[in-house]
């Protein structure tokens, strides 16, 4: 995965990460507990840190943080 939330295919094609990515997903990739259920999509992840819908998911990992502090 790029650094700004765009994922590459095997095809070379650049693609923004969506948002209806699973919760626990984004958890186990980044070693972040959102305190959320891990069915959830990343749109509610979004919504409870008052993100944007298009926000990145690093946006959302500084949300988490700052939150957490």
């Amino acid at each position: 995965m790029a650094l700004d939330d765009r994922s590459q295919d095997e095809n070379g094609e650049i693609r923004k990460v969506r948002n209806d990515k699973h919760v626990g997903t984004f958890e186990d990739e980044f070693g972040i507990d959102t305190g959320l259920r891990r069915d959830a999509h990343l749109k509610k992840a979004f919504e409870e840190y008052g993100l944007p819908d298009d926000a990145s998911q690093n946006a959302l990992r500084r949300a988490i943080r700052e939150s957490q502090r």
